[in-house]
């Protein structure tokens, strides 16, 4: 009986030798070493410099850096936060890069955060630096620009989930002024931004303690990209107006201001007449609206 007992306790003991399941992505916290980082995650110091070819001196590692992680098994689909969340998921190293290099990750630990997150992809982010012609290291660099496009994911005080996100309606996002519009149809959930995209939701309702975190392939974008930054677009004038004047359909950069002057009216006559404009600063290329009662 005792010979039992003593098994079972050395094995109990050998259970919580092991370390934990390896994050996907690390914060670099004050104190921290590559070799402890390393170990206390289950693999060598060799891997972990494969993965972050940035580290070129494994003794020269700086608090609130991270680190990709050689991590295995699939994507966690819940957290205790969604800071939780994002470091066990092999597709958001660049978003949790990101989210690190603006000091917004801290605040992301809170589990109890009441906040809906469209988090873009390892993918996404690819193919906004080829559109942007950037390194990573460059854009993580603008830190202005990586906190106005990274706000424009939030949308603070409320966790929604698909079925709570209604079509049609627009939400305000932690980036002041601008506002995200849901679509829905039988294909799915879709991210109208002020820049025109069209964004599927592809994984929907995770978990991240009381936030929800909703996966998208495409970065959405605030304002119109141009040239390699994400500069404010520079009002153009609207062309003319679609049938016999009565009505005219938003071309990319119009503003409904730009419109109503260049139509000799008026903003709110504009909003008055266009009762489906619930914001009067979301207005989407191809959206028709009515300049005069016909």
């Amino acid at each position: 009986m005792q010979q039992k007992a003593f098994i079972l306790l050395v094995a109990g003991l050998a259970l919580l030798a092991r370390p934990a399941a390896a994050h996907c992505n690390y914060l670099i916290e004050k104190g921290d070493n590559l070799y402890d980082i390393a170990e206390n995650n289950g693999f060598n110091e060799t891997e972990l410099m494969k993965l972050n070819p940035s580290i070129t001196d494994p003794e020269l590692i700086f608090e609130g850096d991270t680190l990709r992680l050689p991590c295995k098994g699939g994507d966690d689909e819940k957290g205790d936060s969604i800071f939780d969340l994002l470091q066990h998921r092999t597709d958001m190293s660049t978003l949790f890069a990101a989210l690190a290099s603006v000091g917004m990750l801290e605040d992301l630990q809170d589990g109890d955060l009441d906040a809906t997150l469209f988090a873009p992809t390892d993918k996404a982010f690819e193919a906004l630096l080829k559109q942007l012609k950037l390194t990573a290291a460059q854009l993580l660099n603008d830190t202005a620009l990586v906190q106005d496009v990274l706000a424009y994911h939030v949308i603070p005080g409320d966790a929604l989930d698909a079925d709570d996100l209604k079509n049609g309606k627009s939400y305000s996002t932690m980036l002041k002024g601008k506002k995200l519009k849901i679509k829905k149809n039988d294909e799915g959930v879709f991210v109208l931004t002020v820049a025109g995209q069209e964004v599927p939701v592809k994984i929907a309702d995770l978990e991240a303690g009381d936030a929800i975190v909703h996966v998208i392939d495409e970065v959405l974008l605030p304002l119109e990209s141009e040239g390699g930054k994400a500069p404010a677009p520079s009002p153009s004038k609207p062309t003319t107006p679609t049938g016999d004047g009565c009505t005219y359909t938003v071309k990319e950069g119009d503003t409904l201001f730009d419109i109503a002057a260049k139509y000799d009216t008026t903003l709110e006559d504009l909003v008055a007449l266009n009762k489906q404009i619930e914001d009067p600063e979301l207005i989407l290329p191809g959206d028709e609206i009515k300049l005069k009662e016909c």
